[in-house]
């Protein structure tokens, strides 16, 4: 089952579209595409319903090819409508998508996600314009 977006009217700033995960805890991956490839040292992901989901993000170049090494990440949020700030080396190829691996305990929600590079200008795109796909826990 592909996951779901859905508008968020209990969100503080609605109505948003957002992208939750089909099933309750069940893992999923969902890709966000950016129009406009650019070199990075961050992505900001805004977390909003449940929090604390993130488990590791992949950086894909335009033609969809892996850039370095899957990140893992230590997501300690603590709050909803948080955003969680992903730091790495800046890349030599600019980025043009981002895989996001959640693996919530009830449901992951995704807001937005952006990509920058400190210093310089950033790239967003909101969850609405991704592409997604899940699979069970097992």
């Amino acid at each position: 089952n592909a996951p779901e977006c859905s508008t968020c009217n209990s969100c503080s700033n609605p109505p948003a579209q957002v992208w939750f995960n089909a099933t309750s805890g069940q893992t999923a991956t969902v890709e966000v595409t950016f129009p406009s490839p650019t070199l990075a040292n961050s992505v900001t992901i805004k977390e909003v319903s449940y929090f604390g989901y993130v488990k590791n993000i992949t950086l894909k170049d335009q033609n969809g090819n892996q850039i370095g090494q899957p990140i893992n990440v230590t997501d300690n949020s603590t709050c909803e409508n948080n955003d969680l700030i992903v730091s790495f080396p800046k890349t030599s190829t600019p980025i043009s998508k981002v895989s996001i691996f959640v693996q919530p305990t009830t449901y992951a929600g995704i807001d937005a996600v952006n990509i920058s590079c400190s210093g310089g200008t950033s790239t967003s795109s909101t969850s609405s314009t991704t592409s997604s796909s899940s699979s069970s826990s097992g």
